[in-house]
């Protein structure tokens, strides 16, 4: 889980491609979460409200727990195409 609330955000580099699902460049992110005895939902919206992702946790009668994944009325991964240097982007894609 990330949460992004302040104007410094970074380019995603290769590593955070390649093992992280969804990615997201330059993009404000709140947690909204619901906790119940059996489960526990997590969405991560940005700055505007749009989700951007969504998973539950839910925990059986007998004490196991299950992920449970949550994709529809995500939006796309946020990924800025505009070229960059190692000091960043001139224009960066805000949300």
């Amino acid at each position: 889980m990330v949460s992004v609330a302040g104007p410094k955000q970074y380019p995603l580099w290769d590593m955070a491609r390649k093992t992280m699902r969804p990615v997201g460049e330059y993009t404000q992110l709140y947690q909204v979460l619901r906790v119940d005895n059996q489960y526990l939902v997590d969405e991560s919206r940005t700055a505007s409200g749009r989700l951007y992702d969504a998973c539950e946790l839910q925990r059986d009668s007998d004490g196991s727990k299950r992920l449970i994944e949550h994709e529809a009325g995500r939006i796309a991964p946020r990924d800025c195409p505009r070229s960059a240097t190692r000091k960043g982007r001139a224009d960066r894609c805000w949300e």
